[in-house]
């Protein structure tokens, strides 16, 4: 029996489904990743128009039957590797992800949201995930390279055809094979 993978819809795919999103989700096996959620976030203090935009597609994916992968895409590509597995599932950062979106859903309006978050103490983390949207792309492939070579070094000990792996894997990212 083959097992249907989940459809992953990226933040795009999920501003295009709209308020659509629950009908369309209940339906179709679906999952996006935090990464939608700070994306939605990231420039919602702008405007009122836009803040009820992005509110909306976030409120139709927390209301709707598609699973949100709470884990950063650095903890995860590392986890995937035995001699690596060192991080938790979920660490402060997504723990304060959770709480934004949660008072997002709380709050009718941007004014009331900016409010709640400076006396929920999380402008800090807003601003964290405004920055980390811009520099996660850059800063997940300093950090892929840098678990690269922390595998070559576990791999160092093994056998041949496993070294043959690791220069594939060095090949794939750029990095160099020693």
């Amino acid at each position: 029996m083959v097992t249907q993978l989940p459809m992953y819809l990226d933040t795009s795919a999920i501003r295009a489904l709209g308020r659509g999103l629950g009908d369309w989700s209940a339906g179709n096996a679906s999952s996006t990743s935090m990464i939608t959620l700070v994306e939605l976030l990231n420039g919602i203090d702008g405007e009122e128009g836009e803040f009820q935009r992005r509110r909306a597609s976030i409120l139709a994916l927390t209301r709707s039957a598609t699973a949100v992968v709470w884990e950063r895409p650095q903890a995860k590509i590392l986890r995937a590797f035995d001699h690596l597995r060192i991080y938790g599932t979920e660490d402060g950062g997504i723990l304060s992800l959770r709480a934004l979106v949660k008072l997002l859903e709380q709050t009718p309006d941007l004014d009331a949201f900016v409010r709640a978050r400076g006396e929920a103490d999380l402008d800090a983390a807003f601003d964290y995930f405004a920055r980390y949207d811009k520099e996660f792309g850059i800063g997940l492939v300093q950090e892929a390279r840098a678990g690269f070579i922390r595998i070559r070094e576990a791999f160092r000990a093994q056998p041949t055809s496993q070294r043959t792996i690791l220069t594939q894997l060095h090949s794939f990212w750029g990095c160099e094979s020693r």
